[in-house]
């Protein structure tokens, strides 16, 4: 079974802590349940888990994590080796707010 991450927040940053503790809304609950249906629907070996390391990308990857997916806005917040950036999925907004998981679900298929 391989395992991904749904990463939707990141480290605070000194001075912009709220911004971080409200990132947590009620899309990311559903955006991983569209993701777990698409999933199961194609039969796919995938299991899907929130972060809870707050976007700690060096150890997700080290937990044996394939595909790390990112919602928007974390590009520029998350820090990462230009080496891992194949397992990395940074979602648009109009992806994550629409929950259409058809880009996830085919790099899954092509990682599988």
């Amino acid at each position: 079974m391989k395992k991904a991450v749904l990463v939707f927040n990141s480290e605070p940053i000194l001075g912009n802590l709220m911004a971080s503790q409200i990132r947590f809304d009620g899309n990311v609950k559903r955006y991983l349940k569209a993701l777990q249906a698409g999933i199961s629907q194609l039969n796919l070996p995938w299991q899907v888990s929130l972060d809870q390391s707050f976007g700690d990308v060096a150890t997700l990857l080290a937990a044996d994590n394939q595909l790390l997916i990112c919602a928007p806005g974390l590009e520029e917040q998350l820090v990462y080796k230009d080496t891992d950036q194949d397992k990395l999925l940074f979602l648009t907004s109009l992806e994550f707010h629409g929950n259409d998981v058809q880009r996830v679900l085919a790099m899954m298929q092509r990682i599988s």
